[in-house]
Formats: structure tokens, sequence, C-alpha cells
């Protein structure tokens, strides 16, 4: 398990056994439950 085949086969293919998957600390804690609808026109306000 080396490199970035190791990657692919834990982040894309979702093996734990023969690949690894990364996590890192810059994620920003989930503080709502919100519905796609909410987020996608959160998102859209910048184009309107």
């Amino acid at each position: 398990m080396g490199g970035a085949s190791g990657l692919r086969i834990g982040m894309l293919e979702g093996n734990k056994v023969d690949g690894y998957i990364t996590v890192g600390t810059g994620i920003t804690p989930i503080k709502e439950i919100r519905t796609v609808k909410a987020v996608i026109d959160d998102l859209m306000q910048d184009f309107n």
C-alpha cells in the first residue's frame, strides 16, 4: 500500500483494507442541519 495507488484504493474505491483514507483538520464542524434547497439558495445568492 503505497503512494497514490493506496490513496485511490482507499478514497475512491472505499477499500480501507488495501488502501488508506486521509482526513484533515481543515474541515469545519457541522453547526446545523439544512435542506439541500437552503444550501443551494445560499450559494446562488452570489449569482443573482
